[in-house]
């Protein structure tokens, strides 16, 4: 199942002269994700009657977010591009990258009171958040 969100974040344009010159820089300034899709954070709260998931994800639009529920588990997937300033960078210049960029998957799962039916998404100023009722005991 597909959940629908709304969201107010405007995304940057990808930094293409960063990736074509990325030999030319020393690794030893760079973070990168340790596997081909980073993970972004996420906290998990519980009340009485719901199940709040925020994910981190600064930078993107509801359009580049894709939250699936499958089986007892929350999916949410999509691409950052790197963040860049307005005004064109030489990439030799960079000197810290740090910021997760590219792929990104992250699957929480949830428990069987959680009903998942109910799962609601919104992005509010670079956080998802995610609401799911729990079922009426």
């Amino acid at each position: 199942m597909l959940i629908e969100f709304q969201a107010s974040e405007q995304s940057p344009g990808a930094f293409g002269a960063f990736f074509g010159r990325r030999e030319s820089v020393s690794r030893g300034y760079y973070h990168f994700s340790q596997s081909p899709a980073w993970q972004p954070l996420v906290n998990v709260y519980e009340d009485e009657v719901r199940f709040h998931i925020c994910v981190e994800l600064a930078g993107l639009d509801k359009d580049e977010v894709a939250v699936e529920v499958v089986d007892q588990e929350i999916h949410i997937s999509g691409e950052r591009p790197v963040p860049v300033p307005s005004d064109p960078l030489n990439p030799e210049c960079i000197l810290r990258i740090e910021i997760d960029s590219g792929r990104f998957f992250r699957a929480i799962a949830l428990p069987s009171q959680a009903d998942l039916g109910s799962t609601t998404a919104r992005l509010d100023r670079g956080f998802l958040w995610i609401t799911v009722d729990k079922q009426a005991a």
